[in-house]
């Protein structure tokens, strides 16, 4: 399970959840921006050096919260959030995820390397059906949701 978590965390860190210099319209076309931010906060958790602060956690967290009730058909209004949220990064942070996006994207070129493209495509596949996928996104948002809990206590 924990393999699975990583290697869906790694191929949405490649596919670019906050690519420096685009615009918010061309990253929206980019996944769900609500997945994508949680997949950042577990990236950042694991981290030795670059876990989220105690102050940017009490920031994040009722942003998270207002992007699990919102639906994944609003993706413009989700990727607002996701942009706020990774506005509270440090520089530092940004700059780990930038380096974890990069080794995921060199590790998906070798040859045997995983795939960098999002799960459920295969032969004739248009990735997860929509339940499917929603089940993804709360699974993923409320994982992220606990680790902010737990940073924001004192």
């Amino acid at each position: 399970m924990r393999r699975t978590w990583l290697i869906l965390l790694m191929a949405l860190l490649a596919a670019g959840c906050s690519r420096g210099g685009e615009d918010s319209a061309r990253r929206t076309r980019r996944g769900d921006p609500a997945i994508q931010v949680a997949f950042v906060i577990v990236a950042l958790e694991r981290s030795d050096e670059h876990q989220l602060t105690r102050e940017q956690a009490g920031k994040i967290l009722p942003l998270l919260k207002v992007l699990r009730e919102m639906s994944a058909e609003d993706r413009e209004a989700a990727q607002a959030i996701a942009d706020q949220i990774q506005e509270l990064l440090t520089p530092g942070q940004q700059a780990a995820l930038r380096q974890v996006r990069e080794e995921t994207r060199e590790r998906s070129r070798r040859p045997g390397g995983q795939g960098a493209g999002p799960p459920g495509r295969g032969q004739g596949g248009g990735g997860p059906d929509p339940g499917r996928r929603a089940e993804l996104r709360r699974r993923a948002l409320d994982r992220a949701i606990r680790i902010v809990e737990a940073r924001a206590k004192p």
